[in-house]
């Protein structure tokens, strides 16, 4: 982690509760603080709270797309890294034709270790 003290604060939003508590319990045991929301109203809500670091965000939500969620958290907080996560390879090319202002995407089975290397850069 950088050498500011505050810890690197960390949203992950997912509507999949296992996805949500998984990255949960990885992130905090690397020492970050970590809110979890399952729909994009949730993690409006929250990033309304708390100043975010990071999103992790999920494309396919049940209330609007990750992708629509990405827009709405940059007209909000233009400061916050979002990354996109999917377990659909076409939605994630979609996502990078859209020029979407994402940090990163990721595909589904995440790799840890590059999302967390992502979060240690803060």
């Amino acid at each position: 982690m950088s050498e500011d003290s505050e810890l690197t604060k960390v949203l992950v939003v997912d509507d999949d509760t296992a996805v949500r508590e998984t990255l949960k319990d990885v992130f905090k045991k690397k020492g970050f603080f970590v809110a979890t929301a399952g729909t994009g109203a949730e993690a409006l809500e929250q990033i309304k709270k708390t100043p975010f670091h990071f999103a992790v965000i999920d494309i396919r939500l049940p209330d609007m797309s990750g992708n629509d969620l990405l827009k709405e958290i940059h007209k909000t907080n233009f400061k916050i890294n979002c990354i996109m996560i999917t377990g659909y390879s076409e939605e994630l090319a979609q996502t990078n034709l859209q020029g979407d202002e994402a940090t990163a995407r990721f595909m589904k089975p995440l790799k840890l270790d590059e999302l967390i290397a992502i979060f240690e850069k803060k």
